[in-house]
């Protein structure tokens, strides 16, 4: 069989995996422990080389959890990690640095799992670290690189060491492989953590026609360092590194014919359908919607972890609704994080999360796994003792939208050039508009936001606790303002504005952003959003979207704007969870421009933007309410 599935082409390739799945996935793997699992103070490395189907030799490095100098004789189960970031780095000595004290945020997760008994596996994919191969547009995209991790999958379960049940484990790419591999359907997958990934790989830092370029620039700065100038060890009996100089060579001539790279395939899609030079760059050929029904089929637990600082939370979102609709197994954990910064959190027991999810689908373990909460969240701002929440699904069953709607007002409370106010009850006929001449020295650039978080998110804790100042934001935009709330009030969901607009030019980009405002007037960000006037057009989106505006920035949806005349704009915002305070404000702050983070085009003569809120036009903000 496992040579069938080796010569085996695309279409049997599936066929063959689910006919193994089918086999090899008990109802209910929960049985008790015989006795309480030993621990594992030490640990044995060996790295070699996988030949996958094609030939293409891959590296890993093989983890044992070991009593003393040698490895246990008994099978353990195996932790996956499927990473282009370096399966391990070398020391300043050419040391090989271990799991805990490697530069990757999973680190500390996986010398824990070792020492509680299972096998760890790291992975260099296919063109990155000292695996041979080419990557194109610098991410994972077909049938080659699923039949990759297929291959790597059954391999180590194949192993005398593994007792054939294999995990993995990672975040943001290394989350991406996990998916990827599930969508192939390995028999011997049989549970997996793939945290603060995006289901959407063409709109991952490209937000409704507006590209994060700085996003782009600095990852593949990044790769190509890890690539060429700082490459991966190579593996154990590489006499003179002969083998991993041969990797390095083949990741040069990937660069140098410019293939390895994100930003340049980025940059030259404006749109969803723009044709591409290569096949392999076809984000659209990579949508994981389409591998929805082998997810279904094969039902392979998930445990998700996000940030409501994340680069992606509204996608992690949509993937938990999307697999609950298919019956997948599922645990989401979301806390006031940035990305991947929840392994190094006390906020959490990352470590104990993953050895509850992997003892209870791995090893069989009855851990009370099958009747926790499907979602927990974090509440900032909550009293001690409430900031954690859970919930049987979501959005949360509890929610109350509630819409306030743009009027014109006197100037709310601290800095701001709009003056704008938001009530409940619908604008008259004969308020019309806002006018706002563009500002081109707006910038988020010096705040701590998800697409450039504070530095010490791996080591803070608390980083994402900290509150981000918008005052400066609020100095140059146009600003909509509540009363004071007069009680205390939860919000979790999502957000969303329906904006009518506006600009003398033929297009516009709009910058909105949700913020607290405290007794003082101080103003703090707690979600934003943006979107390119063009692209407003909305489709109904191929996964569960919560019902929320997608734009899919397909090349016939695009619409120029005429000046002067409006045009209804509906945004989703990014999804918080925050307790806001008795007394405190709810704003909103608009502008057209984001200094060096996003690709707006800047123009010679400034255009006048504008904000109109009548009968007719009425510009409002829904906000995701919470019952208690």
């Amino acid at each position: 069989m496992a040579e069938a599935v080796r010569k085996s082409g695309a279409l049997g390739f599936f066929a063959v995996a689910l006919l193994l799945v089918v086999r090899s996935v008990p109802a209910d793997v929960a049985r008790s422990p015989a006795a309480p699992l030993p621990t594992y103070p030490a640990h044995t490395r060996s790295s070699l080389y996988i030949a996958v189907r094609d030939g293409t030799r891959l590296a890993i490095d093989i983890y044992r959890p070991s009593a003393g100098a040698a490895g246990l004789d008994r099978p353990l189960p195996v932790i996956l990690m499927a990473t282009p970031y370096h399966r391990a780095e070398l020391g300043a000595s050419n040391e090989i640095k271990f799991l805990e004290s490697s530069t990757m945020p999973e680190g500390v997760l996986l010398a824990g799992l070792l020492k509680h008994g299972y096998i760890v596996a790291v992975l260099d994919i296919r063109g990155r670290g000292a695996s041979f191969g080419t990557v194109y547009g610098g991410i994972p995209q077909g049938e080659q690189d699923r039949s990759d991790l297929f291959d790597v999958i059954e391999w180590l379960a194949a192993q005398p060491w593994s007792d054939g049940h294999i995990g993995m484990a990672g975040c943001s790419y290394n989350a991406l492989t996990q998916f990827m591999a599930a969508e192939a359907m390995p028999p011997h997958l049989r549970a997996i953590a793939p945290c603060g990934m995006g289901l959407d790989l063409y709109s991952g830092a490209r937000a409704n026609g507006i590209t994060q370029v700085s996003f782009y620039q600095g990852w593949d700065e990044l790769m190509y360092k890890l690539d060429i100038t700082n490459p991966a060890p190579g593996i154990d009996g590489d006499e003179g590194g002969l083998l991993l100089q041969a990797a390095i060579a083949e990741h040069r001539i990937t660069w140098d014919k410019g293939l390895a790279g994100m930003a340049p395939t980025r940059l030259a899609r404006p749109f969803r359908d723009t044709p591409s030079s290569r096949p392999e760059y076809e984000y659209e050929g990579a949508a994981h919607w389409k591998f929805f029904r082998n997810l279904g089929m094969s039902r392979i637990p998930m445990l998700e972890y996000t940030g409501w600082r994340d680069l992606l939370p509204e996608q992690v979102l949509a993937w938990h609704r999307s697999l609950a609709r298919l019956g997948v197994p599922q645990e989401l954990i979301i806390g006031p994080w940035y990305h991947c910064a929840w392994y190094a959190s006390n906020l959490t027991d990352a470590l104990a999360e993953h050895l509850r999810w992997y003892d209870y689908w791995l090893r069989g373990i009855k851990n009370g796994v099958a009747n926790t909460p499907r979602v927990r969240y974090y509440v900032q701002g909550a009293a001690r003792g409430h900031e954690w929440q859970s919930a049987k699904r979501w959005p949360l069953p509890d929610e109350r939208p509630t819409t306030y709607f743009f009027r014109r007002g006197i100037p709310g409370p601290g800095p701001s050039r709009g003056g704008g106010i938001l009530v409940t009850a619908a604008p008259p006929r004969d308020e019309i508009k806002d006018d706002y001449i563009v500002d081109y020295t707006i910038t988020t650039a010096e705040m701590a936001t998800r697409w450039h978080p504070p530095g010490n998110t791996g080591t803070d804790s608390h980083a994402g606790l900290n509150p981000i100042s918008s005052d400066g934001i609020d100095a140059k935009s146009l600003t909509y303002t509540t009363a004071p709330l007069a009680k205390s009030m939860q919000l979790t969901g999502f957000p969303s504005v329906a904006l009518w607009v506006s600009s003398t030019a033929r297009d516009q980009d709009f910058f909105v952003y949700l913020e607290e405002i405290d007794e003082k007037g101080r103003s703090t960000l707690i979600s934003e959003g943006a979107i390119r006037a063009s692209d407003r057009a909305t489709r109904d989106a191929p996964f569960d979207n919560q019902g929320l505006p997608w734009h899919p920035t397909f090349t016939a949806d695009q619409a120029e704007l005429s000046p002067g005349v409006p045009v209804k704009i509906d945004l989703a915002l990014y999804p918080l969870s925050n307790y806001l305070r008795k007394g405190h404000r709810i704003r909103v702050s608009i502008n057209n421009f984001d200094k060096g983070q996003w690709d707006t085009p800047e123009s010679l003569s400034r255009p006048t933007a504008s904000v109109f809120h009548d009968s007719e036009h009425p510009s409002s903000l829904t906000l995701p309410f919470i019952l208690k």
